[in-house]
């Protein structure tokens, strides 16, 4: 079996690209980690695939090569997941599997070199209270509804 259970070893593989794997290395925080079954190839290039447990369907990430992650995936005991993975990865998935929901996800990232910040003052820009809630629920349900 391929199970792996040291979170550092896991950690090591997912600060490898850490802007893909930025929910995994969340789930390795306690409250979380109870949910969590890991499995790894840890020779190069390492694959990594989490099967979080928390959700009906559990989700499943992966990380790695398509053929090795296609083998880590052969572990899993689940019928049906909500799968997390990149679209090179669901190519090589789909001899073997049916996907009934294809939605990309997107990541937001900054860093200290990207990162510009803005002064409120100067800016068409206000901090947001409880007043907007609304507004803030009314644009997450436009989210859902375009998928």
């Amino acid at each position: 079996m391929l199970r792996i259970t040291d979170a550092s070893v896991i950690r090591a593989i997912l600060e490898r690209d850490r802007p893909w794997a930025v929910y995994a290395l969340g789930d390795l925080s306690p409250g979380f980690a109870a949910y969590c079954d890991w499995f790894a190839l840890q020779d190069e290039p390492p694959a990594l695939v989490l099967l979080y447990r928390r959700f009906d369907p559990p989700i499943l990430f992966a990380m790695g090569a398509p053929d090795r992650v296609a083998r880590l995936i052969q572990e899993i005991d689940a019928p049906a997941v909500s799968f997390h993975v990149r679209p090179d990865i669901v190519a090589a998935l789909r001899p073997d599997y049916r996907f009934a929901d294809l939605r990309p996800m997107w990541r937001m990232i900054v860093d200290s070199e990207t990162f510009r910040p803005v002064a409120l003052d100067d800016a068409d820009a206000s901090p947001l209270s409880r007043a907007d809630i609304d507004a803030i629920t009314g644009l997450y349900a436009d989210g859902h509804e375009k998928g």
